[in-house]
């Protein structure tokens, strides 16, 4: 599987969706509970909540899964940009 570019969405829940599908079949071992832990958040749910609609990501929220994604600057502001079209 190859890596989801962000620039190629229009929907951020559907980037992420695909990220979270891209990461699992790079590494078995991940999980999402695992990686809410390391981004600080304490819902083990939210990542499930966040691609079915029913949480919404913060600035915040971003900035933290971005870099815990390993995602560089302009990609960040990419989804910024795709959560919040100007």
């Amino acid at each position: 599987m190859k890596w989801p570019d962000v620039h190629n969405y229009l929907d951020y829940r559907i980037f992420l969706s695909d990220w979270l599908q891209w990461k699992k079949a790079l590494s078995p071992r991940f999980s999402h509970r695992g990686f809410v832990r390391r981004v600080g958040q304490k819902s083990p749910s939210l990542l499930v909540d966040i691609v079915a609609g029913r949480r919404s990501m913060t600035p915040d929220m971003i900035t933290s899964f971005a870099k815990e994604m390993k995602l560089r600057f302009i990609t960040r502001v990419a989804i910024l940009c795709v959560k919040q079209p100007l």
